[in-house]
């Protein structure tokens, strides 16, 4: 089986260059492809080029990329000194000695203290294109662990999507097995009913009143079609487990379709034994709907 999950999560490192970067990536349901991209604004240019990396393995699901950026050792900014604002400080420290009659008590760590003074040469943002190919290398392991993780919890749901279709397609059987003798159960009722009143054998016309009340009745309880769809319907969302495309569509479309028949099937089938069933239906319907809603 190749379902996968749409959850999932995987990190990748990759240094270069004298940079750092680190890539998380991490998935939670969701019906449409989503994704948002935390990290450096200066960075949000590379988003489509992320997206396009993850399109390749994603079909579906809210992702989120958080995109970190560190220099290196060997890549360290060196701070710089502005020599310009360092002399404007210096000038309005001597003016105010002259002006107000302070001290002047500014020194050399005081000033080289003071806003602006000192700049960290290479501080600014990175360069996208610069950076790109080492998030390309991060981004790449992060989506190794990333899709393992899915493929396992893939593995998961499919073996417990199996196991209620195949509860789901034993009670089908045993509906389909009941459903003929509800018909001559009903004919049985109305003749013994009857037959304590007049004799069936001398009145034609209580025969073929019945009769036409058993057709009746045989005609509105009839779920032969319910029956053939039901299993139809059990059959390709068995066969959706095996598809090595995105399948979760298709099988929430196949639920939405077993509800229509299995309602069908209660409402029609006027048989006790036949209304528990279809309970039971519901019931392993409703947790498979529960799990495909999880199936990318």
């Amino acid at each position: 089986m190749s379902i996968n999950s749409m959850t999932g999560f995987g990190r990748g490192l990759a240094t270069r260059s004298g940079y750092t970067v680190t890539v998380e990536v991490s998935a939670v349901n969701r019906k449409q492809f989503d994704l948002r991209l935390n990290g450096l604004r200066a960075l949000a240019v590379l988003e489509p080029q992320i997206t396009k990396y993850i399109r390749g393995s994603v079909a579906r699901g809210g992702l989120t990329v958080s995109l970190q950026v560190d220099r290196t050792a060997g890549g360290a900014a060196l701070p710089v000194l502005d020599a310009a604002c360092a002399k404007a400080y210096a000038d309005a420290s001597r003016a105010l000695v002259v002006q107000c009659k302070v001290p002047d008590t500014l020194g050399t760590a005081e000033l080289l203290r003071m806003p602006g003074v000192m700049q960290v040469a290479g501080a600014g943002d990175p360069d996208s294109a610069t950076v790109w190919p080492i998030v390309r290398d991060a981004l790449k392991q992060a989506m190794a662990g990333f899709v393992e993780m899915r493929t396992v919890e893939g593995a998961s749901l499919a073996r417990d999507i199996s196991k209620r279709l195949t509860v789901m397609g034993r009670l089908n059987v045993k509906v389909q097995k009941r459903a003929p003798l509800v018909v001559a159960h009903y004919r049985s009722i109305l003749q013994k009913r009857t037959a304590s009143l007049v004799d069936l054998k001398a009145d034609d016309g209580l025969r073929d009143a019945i009769a036409r009340e058993v057709a009746l009745f045989a005609d509105k309880c009839d779920i032969s079609e319910e029956l053939v769809r039901l299993d139809s319907h059990i059959e390709q969302a068995f066969s959706q487990l095996h598809n090595k495309d995105a399948v979760g569509r298709t099988l929430e479309f196949l639920c939405q379709e077993m509800l229509r028949e299995i309602n069908t099937m209660g409402s029609k089938a006027n048989d006790a034994h036949i209304a528990r069933w279809v309970v039971e239906l519901k019931s392993q319907l409703e947790a498979l709907r529960e799990q495909v809603q999880n199936v990318e």
